[in-house]
Parts: C-alpha cells; structure tokens; sequence
C-alpha cells in the first residue's frame, strides 16, 4: 500500500491499493495537465511491466518444461528473459514514479516551514528534470551505435533491449518536470510537522 501525506493545503489521503494506475490524490491539482500526462505515463508503465512478466514468466516455464521433461532446450527460453529484463524494469519505475511509490526521505523537509519546503521542493524536483533531461540526451545518441550490435544466440538487434532504458529515462523526466510544475504550483507534497503538536 502506498500513502500519500498531507502537505500544504492539502488534505490527508486514504492509502491507495497496490496496482492501481491512477495517481494518487495530493501529487498534483485535480485535472491539471501534469496530472493528466502523469496518469498516462503510469499507465504506459504498468503495461509494460505487466507484458514483460508476463512473456519472461511463460518463456521460463516453457524452458524449464522442455528440460526437465523432454531433456531438450530451446535457444529463445535462455535470452528473451534476459533481452526483456530491461523493459520490466524500466515499466516498473516509470509506474512507481507515478504513483510516488519511489522511496523518499522527507524527515528534514516534513519538519521546515512550508514556504522553506516548497524551495527546497522545486529546487530538487528542478535539479532532478535537469539530471534526467542529460541523460536522455546521452541514451539517446546511444540508440544509432548500439543497432549495429546483435545478441549471441538469437541475434536480435541490441538496441531494442536497450530502448527499455531509453524509455524509462524519457518518461522520469517527463514525470519528474510534471512535479516540478505542481510543486511551483500547489506546493510540496511532504507533511508539515509542528514541533509544539504534532503533525500539522
């Protein structure tokens, strides 16, 4: 489960269920665009994920099957697990980014003051789009080198593994500018805590 706390001018949400794709309440203001684009991405990201295992599941059981029962192999069972690894990752974080389901150490921005909390907000969520927005860059210009490289057994080109990083770096700048604009516009998502009593 996966709780949102209450920050500034926002209201102290109900634990929202594991799986579910929609964003949860408080992260950005109710219909707004980054809320919106949020909520697809979370989407796109759950597929994926749900694809992947599903596919690299399937594949381990057909190859344990055909060992153990007809003392054979098959070459896709050994790579595809392992040239889709990338693309369950990558779904995995783009849908936990979504639904703030990363971990968060908030024990020092809970405790300041809400207008200190919201710089320290934006300058973290700013620092983190800027970060992500040179590793796209850097992923990107990867993507032409690596289509001239095969994988040893099936011979699949390496950049569609590699695309599933690529992906996950497009998508977390994307989400993470999407915070930025919410934490300029609404404020950080932390709760404020008084030290004379108690959570605020």
């Amino acid at each position: 489960m996966t709780e949102q706390p209450a920050g500034e001018g926002r209201e102290a949400t109900s634990p929202t269920p594991d799986g579910d794709t929609a964003t949860p309440p408080g992260l950005f203001a109710e219909g707004s665009v980054e809320e919106r684009v949020n909520r697809a991405l979370t989407m796109v990201g759950s597929a994926i994920a749900v694809a992947s295992i599903s596919v690299i599941g399937l594949v381990l059981v057909v190859g344990v099957a055909l060992r153990y029962f007809m003392n054979s192999s098959a070459d896709y069972a050994t790579e595809l697990p392992t040239y889709l690894f990338p693309w369950l990752i990558s779904g995995g974080v783009i849908a936990a980014m979504g639904r703030g389901g990363h971990l968060a150490v908030d024990f020092f921005v809970a405790r300041m003051a809400p207008a200190r909390a919201r710089v320290v907000d934006i300058a973290a969520w700013g620092l983190s789009t800027v970060v992500l927005i040179i590793l796209t860059f850097v992923s990107l210009r990867l993507l032409a080198p690596l289509t001239a490289q095969v994988t040893p057994i099936l011979g699949w080109p390496v950049v569609g593994s590699f695309a599933g990083f690529a992906l996950a770096v497009v998508a977390l700048t994307v989400q993470c500018g999407c915070r930025l604009v919410s934490s300029i516009r609404i404020g950080p998502v932390h709760a404020q805590v008084t030290t004379a009593g108690g959570a605020a």
